[in-house]
């Protein structure tokens, strides 16, 4: 009986993150389908297993509530399905670099840990959800090379904790709320917003990013690849030089002792004769 009761009561405990985690799985199985994923593509994200923390591309915490969903360059052409915003530990979602269409879910407001969201190189569009201002944690937000239009919402200045924002290349138009011009790192370049040439006020911080443009990691990569090689050219040569050298030291101790050695012969032979030269005259 005793034992029984120590079962039931573990299952009670377990209860409620088996909950959290059906709840989760259902939340990136919909976001799945709305994302038109092919046969291929997150074969492995199955609504059948109790915990998504083993799918691909998931990361989940110790209490197995998911925290990181990266899906850059997929290929994906569907939507954002607004059961994302169900994803209440989620602090990382990155889509950049697919073909989505649609908008953001107001939905997406409910992500109350998120710190990071890039959904840069897609094809969404409408307004920027005011919605987004109540992500009270997020610190990265790249929306660049999208068609979002209309103004930039004013609930994003509301955001103290944000230090790198990214509007550029949309039709963004109005007026840049004036906090957002305090961020560390912004660009909001290629919109039709109150800044840049002739304002007083320039579209991009004058702070690099620190992952580079994609131009410059080539460039890096290429940078390195020489330099490797030149190192091993060098290296090559060391040793060819360092070979070369002992073969003609070598080559000299060996000339010099047989060298030596007919000297010696021949001067004792040319001692030997005179030797017996001056015998025969004293006999």
């Amino acid at each position: 009986m005793r034992e029984l009761r120590i079962v039931l009561l573990i299952l009670v405990i377990s209860l409620p993150s088996f909950s959290a985690s059906d709840r989760q799985g259902d939340a990136l199985y919909d976001m799945k389908k709305k994302l038109n994923a092919t046969g291929s593509q997150l074969s492995d994200w199955n609504p059948n297993q109790v915990n998504p923390c083993t799918w691909n591309s998931v990361i989940c915490d110790s209490n197995n509530n998911v925290v990181t969903v990266t899906l850059a360059a997929r290929g994906f052409t569907g939507v954002l399905s607004t059961r994302i915003g169900e994803l209440e530990y989620l602090t990382v979602l990155s889509l950049a670099g697919n073909k989505i269409t649609g908008g953001i879910p107001q939905q997406f407001g409910n992500l109350s840990s998120l710190t990071s969201l890039d959904l840069e190189g897609n094809l969404l569009g409408g307004e920027i959800p005011a919605s987004l201002g109540q992500l009270s944690r997020l610190q990265l937000l790249i929306l660049s090379e999208n068609n979002f239009d209309g103004p930039i919402p004013e609930s994003l200045a509301k955001i103290s904790s944000l230090t790198d924002i990214r509007l550029a290349s949309n039709n963004l138009s109005g007026q840049i709320p004036d906090p957002l011009f305090q961020v560390a790192r912004y660009n909001f370049s290629g919109n039709h917003l109150n800044c840049g040439t002739n304002l007083p006020l320039p579209c991009a911080s004058n702070i690099s990013y620190p992952s580079g443009s994609h131009s410059s990691k080539v460039g890096i990569i290429l940078g390195a690849v020489g330099g490797l090689i030149g190192l091993l050219i060098v290296v090559v040569l060391f040793l060819f030089c360092k070979g070369r050298k002992k073969r003609n030291l070598r080559e000299v101790f060996v000339d010099v002792p047989v060298k030596k050695m007919f000297l010696d012969r021949e001067v004792l032979g040319k001692s030997t004769k005179e030797f017996f030269q001056m015998e025969q005259r004293l006999l």
